[in-house]
């Protein structure tokens, strides 16, 4: 969670009868056990990078502190889309469509008829309302998020589309993306033993 969303988090709960005594490094502590939960502890091996570059590693880290979540996620799939190399964006989102529809068909295998018809029915109302909801993103709409529990919101699904470039005009998600281009090489070519190894077990 960034600085800027845990102040509008904080407005909005004092806005609705106050912060519940939360102090900022207390909400900025709890922000970061969800995000932990979410996705897990990080580590990376001794020698695994070269410590030079560790200021790189923290400028980058602190540079997407301050950038918008749904643009974190166009980030992460403008890097994920390049494993499509030079394919045409319809090509792109017909693999995307008929994976997603893939994953849907298993999971329903793995039901009890009742509960495949109810969660048919539920899948094709998260297809229409990602739809909407990918076309009030940024850069044409900020910080519309869908209300609710967490569980039963509609999950992210790769953009064919994403742009984070885009979103900001004062070129920080340029810089952002080139860091972690330097990152990358960087790893594969520091220790070249390690990352094939890494690489092999993913």
């Amino acid at each position: 969670m960034t600085e800027e969303e845990i102040y509008a988090q904080k407005m909005e709960m004092e806005a609705n009868g106050g912060a519940g005594g939360f102090s900022d490094s207390a909400m900025a502590e709890q922000a970061e056990k969800k995000e932990r939960a979410e996705y897990g502890r990080l580590w990376v091996w001794e020698s695994y990078f070269n410590e030079k570059n560790k200021q790189q590693w923290l400028d980058t880290a602190e540079k997407l502190k301050h950038i918008n979540v749904h643009v974190l996620q166009d980030i992460e799939d403008h890097i994920l889309l390049k494993a499509f190399h030079n394919e045409k964006a319809d090509k792109i989102k017909q693999h995307i469509d008929e994976d997603q529809a893939r994953r849907i068909a298993m999971k329903k295998n793995q039901m009890a008829e009742e509960q495949a018809t109810e969660y048919d029915k539920v899948s094709a109302e998260h297809t229409k309302k990602r739809r909407f909801m990918n076309s009030i993103r940024p850069p044409h709409y900020w910080n519309f998020f869908e209300d609710g529990k967490d569980e039963e919101k509609v999950a992210h699904v790769l953009r064919h589309n994403a742009d984070p470039a885009m979103c900001y005009e004062d070129g920080r998600v340029t810089d952002i993306l080139e860091n972690i281009n330097e990152i990358g090489h960087n790893l594969r070519g520091y220790e070249e033993v390690k990352w094939k190894t890494l690489f092999k077990h993913i």
